[in-house]
């Protein structure tokens, strides 16, 4: 699932929502909602019950955590993936190294991090241990960072939207201004600025704006 050798989806491949599951039904607090079909639920059902036969206490899967990877993995793949690939199979390589990472304590990909709050909060790479830096009142605020980029109208403000882009993008709170960047361009030059930030942070070196992505060197784009 490495980006170097992913390229972005067709037209035709970019599916938004879904019949069975509403938007935000891949955060960790919604999982256990998430509706599948039969041959799904019995796969994900299988790799769960063989992983936890071999796994240490704390480091034992759940339905709800494979559900949700599963979820994000299928919607991804509507961004970009491995040429060949099917949204299943797609979906499940994720499942696959959520559990890699899960069993082990690091991913095979120093980049996936995108699952981190499905871990339990005694993972070394959960990101629900930091949740004390990061709260808001009594609720943490990793229970409300977005998995999936919603439609336009669903955002109340740009700077909603481009914090949520930030977040999706897998590199955190420090690619606000760069995402910010790129919304500004699309304004200059009379484009969809929601388009444009959404190009960098699903499209990454196929963007137009990718001179914005951390230690990028190539030419600047306008």
């Amino acid at each position: 699932m490495a980006k170097s050798s992913s390229v972005p989806a067709k037209p035709s491949e970019r599916i938004k929502g879904s019949k069975k599951n509403k938007p935000g039904s891949a955060k960790a607090k919604n999982a256990k909602k998430i509706k599948f079909s039969d041959k799904t639920e019995k796969a994900l059902r299988n790799k769960m019950q063989e992983h936890n036969k071999k796994a240490s206490a704390g480091r034992k899967a759940t339905m709800g955590q494979l559900k949700a990877v599963y979820r994000r993995g299928a919607g991804a793949f509507s961004t970009s993936h491995r040429p060949g690939k099917t949204r299943d199979q797609w979906a499940m390589a994720r499942v696959n190294a959520y559990l890699k990472l899960l069993r082990s304590g690091k991913p095979s990909n120093p980049n996936y991090t995108q699952d981190n709050d499905l871990l339990p909060a005694t993972h070394p790479r959960s990101s629900k241990k930091d949740a004390s830096a990061i709260t808001a009142g009594t609720r943490p605020v990793y229970e409300e960072l977005f998995v999936e980029i919603l439609d336009e109208s669903e955002y109340a403000s740009p700077e909603e939207a481009i914090v949520a882009m930030a977040e999706y993008s897998g590199f955190g709170y420090e690619f606000i201004p760069s995402v910010r960047a790129a919304w500004k361009r699309a304004l200059a030059n009379d484009e969809n600025p929601f388009d444009r930030a959404k190009d960098l942070v699903t499209l990454l070196g196929y963007s137009r704006d990718r001179d914005l992505l951390p230690r990028y060197t190539g030419e600047a784009t306008s």
